[in-house]
């Protein structure tokens, strides 16, 4: 793991994530490179987009929200205000 890292092939959160058994670092077109928060609500990762090499903030909705309408509702409109967002 520590020549991984060090040859800049994997992140540091990788090599954490592996060595406690844990292996999926994608999530759609996004590579998840590191976590970078735990809410009430869910998980913000500091993710790549895959084709177009942009690094983001991926927030991912908890499993048991899926179910409620109002939690995914509010999501959404979570993600639509941040998306409205310009700042350097």
């Amino acid at each position: 793991a520590k020549q991984l890292v060090g040859d800049g092939v994997i992140t540091r959160w990788h090599a954490k994530e592996l060595l406690a058994g844990r292996h999926a670092f994608y999530l759609g077109q996004y590579k998840l490179l590191e976590k970078l928060g735990v809410g009430g609500r869910g998980v913000v990762y500091k993710a790549k987009h895959v084709s177009f090499g942009r690094t983001v903030a991926l927030k991912v909705l908890a499993k048991e929200y899926l179910e409620k309408p109002e939690a995914v509702a509010r999501f959404r409109r979570e993600v639509q205000l941040v998306a409205a967002l310009n700042h350097p």
